[in-house]
């Protein structure tokens, strides 16, 4: 029987291990991507972290903001002009409310922030009492400087002049709005005495003695001086005003004849 020829292998078995430096090599590389994960998680919390405490602190700041603006918007509209304290409570509170809930560096920074904003409150709603104090009392005195000129008597130049000084010391006035006011005051003082004096005169005797007043300065003197244009009108009211009188001491004596008449008759 013939014998064919086998094939025979030329591969020879190996009895040898994995080397360690490939296992180690791959091992290597999971580590280190694993840490890279682990580190970009942790970045990304930090990140999270600093975004949350960044949008506390916006948040506390926007709602002080909001709210400081509704007081001293309604500050403004308030007619009491004693209202400062009031506001300087509620401004107080705001500052304390804003900063409710933070903690570590956002409370210390939040509280800063906060802190700030509640003085340039407080300074602004100072300014905005001041000046309804101011304003309050610039109409006061403007009244009383319309009653004394409206109802001249003995001491009223004295008395707005002395008014008058005292609100320019206060900074209710100006000095140069003080002085103004004043001479106007002498103006308007010295017509009305004038023009008092003649709607009260019932003789002729009182109308020539305003009118001899009038020429010889003695108005001028109560009051402080008068124009001389308006001294000419007021001269020319004094005429009209004897010319008045004459007309009624004629009217009246004129009813008089005739009621002496009528009782003649009868």
């Amino acid at each position: 029987m013939p014998v064919f020829p086998r094939y025979q292998s030329k591969a020879v078995a190996s009895t040898q291990t994995p080397s360690v430096g490939a296992v180690e090599s791959t091992e290597g590389k999971i580590l280190e991507q694993a840490s890279k994960v682990a580190q970009g998680v942790q970045d990304t919390a930090f990140k999270i972290d600093q975004l949350y405490q960044k949008t506390q602190l916006d948040t506390a700041e926007l709602n002080q903001r909001v709210a400081i603006e509704d007081m001293l918007a309604r500050a403004e509209a308030d007619p009491d002009v004693n209202g400062f304290e009031k506001y300087r409570k509620e401004n107080e509170k705001t500052r304390i409310d804003s900063t409710k809930g933070l903690m570590g560096f956002t409370e210390r920074e939040g509280s800063s922030k906060a802190n700030y904003y509640s003085r340039v409150t407080e300074i602004k709603l100072g300014s905005i009492f001041k000046k309804k104090t101011v304003d309050l009392e610039r109409s006061n005195v403007l009244k009383f400087v319309d009653l004394e000129t409206g109802n001249p008597a003995e001491g009223s130049l004295q008395r707005i002049e002395a008014r008058m000084d005292e609100s320019a010391n206060l900074g209710v006035f100006s000095r140069e709005e003080a002085e103004k006011k004043k001479q106007q005051a002498r103006l308007d003082l010295g017509v009305n005495l004038i023009n008092k004096d003649l709607f009260n005169a019932r003789t002729q005797e009182e109308i020539d003695a305003i009118r001899q007043d009038i020429t010889s300065g003695v108005y001028d003197r109560l009051s402080g001086g008068i124009d001389p244009e308006k001294k000419r009108n007021l001269l020319g009211l004094a005429d009209e005003a004897q010319k008045n009188l004459e007309k009624k001491n004629l009217a009246l004596e004129t009813e008089a004849r005739v009621k002496n008449r009528m009782e003649t008759i009868t």
